[in-house]
């Protein structure tokens, strides 16, 4: 089935909305607005789920004088059991689905490596009795990069920051692991890998598809806008303006 053919396919029953880019640039808070404004059953799947555990053998090991692994890469995520699970979700009927209370998204000790366990959680999300397709929202920080993902996705959007901003952010949200906080860290392995996954997309010809935000615009005009552009597919408004 073509890639045009996959999106249809799932059209009637799902909408499927992809938040991608730097680390901290808002990813979660844009899925959390979604999953709750949203007059129809929302549900969520993150790529931080899917991380593997620090001990596993596919994480790469991280530049020297870093010492450990790398976990900025798309080797640390099983893709297989995340694209399986994805896949899974738009087969099915939105009111069939078990969806527990997406509160904790931004709590990441309880958000990642989770679908790893047997048997899998929950999916994270609201159900609502209602008319319109459901709504996926996909979250991740290198989604867009698995050639699987934008396809089936009906929006696309990719956050971005200064590296400066980026810095900003991390000193008032510190990451699950300790190893992952330091500056020598961020310096070899975080900010690396984001500029190398930005110009993949632009490589790759995925500008045509994805929508750059800047991380650092007020959350409110983000929210609105992706909530607004939704809605849109969802036919709940028209006319929708993109952001200045």
């Amino acid at each position: 089935m073509s890639a045009e053919g996959e999106a249809q396919s799932a059209d009637c029953r799902w909408v499927v909305v992809g938040l991608s880019g730097v680390t901290r640039g808002g990813k979660t808070s844009l899925a959390l607005n979604l999953l709750s404004c949203l007059p129809t059953t929302t549900a969520y799947l993150s790529q931080d789920e899917y991380i593997l555990p620090n001990s596993h053998p596919a994480h790469p090991a991280a530049p020297e004088p870093v010492d450990g692994i790398n976990k900025e890469t798309l080797a640390s995520i099983d893709m297989s059991r995340m694209i399986r699970d994805l896949r899974r979700v738009l087969a099915e009927e939105p009111n069939s689905l078990t969806l527990a209370d997406p509160e904790n998204l931004m709590e990441r000790s309880q958000v990642v490596g989770c679908a790893l366990k047997e048997p899998r959680p929950p999916l994270k999300g609201r159900q609502r009795n209602s008319s319109l397709p459901a709504v996926l929202v996909l979250d991740g920080f290198r989604l867009f990069e698995h050639p699987e993902v934008p396809p089936l996705c009906n929006l696309c959007y990719f956050l971005t920051l200064t590296r400066e901003q980026c810095v900003a952010r991390g000193k008032q949200r510190p990451r699950t692991s300790s190893f992952l906080n330091s500056p020598l860290y961020f310096n070899l392995c975080v900010w690396p890998k984001y500029e190398e996954y930005l110009a993949m997309l632009a490589d790759n010809g995925g500008t045509d598809k994805i929508c750059f935000l800047d991380g650092a615009t007020p959350l409110d005009a983000l929210a609105k806008k992706v909530e607004d552009e939704t809605k849109s597919l969802l036919g709940l408004s028209r006319n929708v303006k993109g952001m200045n």
